[in-house]
């Protein structure tokens, strides 16, 4: 084969492979009974697992086989070994051809501050009964939390003294409804000269609209100020560090993607988020402009959505590129991915420096 060219064949077997590597990282589980004609193959299409206590969430059971036939969905949610839920679906399918098998659940009740996993189970099979050719089995956790994040953390969101600076009025509004108190802002200027608390940026705002933003939250932090930016809107800054850029360089750097989300907490959702199933993200996209190394703010998850920066010797920049607050309503993750960002840019010895290196070259 000559250099460039892919044969078919080849074109073939990536694909399978890649929608192999989609299975695993959506923590799939495809098991057909039987290799001859006419397996059944079942997955959840949904790629989300985190869901709130008390929640009817609908979820479809993507069934294929090459052949027709009638079949017989059966599902069990189950806790702890409790039945919750039983179901049973009677379907047809066309050969070649898939069905989406709706599959309504209600999640148990759940005290404020607590949460637990439920199992769902899938058996399908020819409608002549279970262990005919075909039969195909599906099991999968759920996590269900309650909607409350900040239950029985009074105290705690106190001790970390926010102080929010959020023109484009997408944080602040959603901050009070949950309950958390905080100190507004109401310019760039009032960052100047801040100590001894936590600054929040709210989501969308615009680096190059906002002029000396970039500058301020890089000073506090080099300053030992604790820094989270969320999922800026746009605008092009330096990176610290890069030859040439006067703001102060930190001590360590990464650039992350959504695996950091399952880092910080492995029960929430990296691949895609209620209800459209896709992970929304800003991304930040590293370039080479007039001798300067920048990053520009883009919509999209395509490219790096984290940053996380450290001082020495105890400041720390994060900025988080995925929406947290204008997607608060769908589902759990954005509202416990909160949680964990605001505990990490406290815990300023949490990572090593040497992890934070590696992480930097080795991405």
């Amino acid at each position: 084969m000559s250099g460039g060219a892919l044969t078919w064949a080849g074109r073939r077997r990536g694909h399978v492979m890649a929608c192999l590597r989609l299975a695993v990282l959506a923590g799939v589980c495809v098991r057909p009974a039987s290799a001859q004609t006419g397996a059944v193959q079942v997955v959840l299409q949904e790629p989300w697992r985190a869901v709130f206590a008390g929640q009817e969430v609908t979820v479809h059971a993507l069934i294929a086989s090459d052949a027709t036939r009638a079949l017989r969905t059966r599902w069990r949610l189950s806790a702890e070994g409790r039945t919750l839920q039983r179901g049973d679906v009677a379907s047809d399918l066309a050969p070649g051809a898939s069905v989406a098998v709706p599959i309504a659940l209600r999640m148990p009740d759940l005290n404020a501050g607590v949460s637990r996993d439920v199992v769902l189970e899938i058996q399908v099979a020819g409608d002549g009964g279970g262990g005919a050719p075909g039969a195909a089995a599906f099991r999968e956790s759920f996590h269900v939390f309650s909607e409350d994040p900040f239950a029985n953390r009074t105290e705690w969101l106190r001790g970390l003294k926010l102080a929010v600076f959020d023109p484009e009025h997408r944080t602040a509004e959603v901050l009070a409804a949950a309950g958390v108190p905080f100190d507004r802002l109401p310019s760039v200027d009032a960052l100047a000269g801040l100590e001894d608390v936590t600054l929040l940026i709210g989501e969308g705002v615009s680096f190059d609209a906002c002029r000396g933003l970039w500058e301020q939250v890089t000073a506090r932090a080099a300053a030992g100020g604790r820094v989270l930016v969320l999922a800026p809107g746009g605008g092009t800054v330096p990176v610290p560090g890069a030859a040439g850029c006067p703001l102060v360089s930190p001590s360590a750097m990464a650039w992350r993607r959504a695996d950091i989300i399952s880092d910080l907490d492995k029960r929430l959702d990296a691949i895609g988020w209620p209800p459209t199933g896709v992970l929304p993200a800003q991304s930040f996209v590293l370039q080479a402009e007039r001798g300067a190394v920048t990053f520009a703010v883009q919509q999209g998850a395509s490219a790096w959505t984290w940053l996380d920066l450290r001082y020495v010797p105890a400041g720390r920049l994060v900025v988080c590129g995925f929406p947290v607050m204008t997607s608060w309503e769908h589902g759990p993750t954005p509202r416990y991915l909160l949680v964990h960002l605001l505990e990490y840019v406290q815990e300023h010895d949490r990572t090593q420096q040497g992890d934070l290196d590696e992480a930097s070259h080795d991405r």
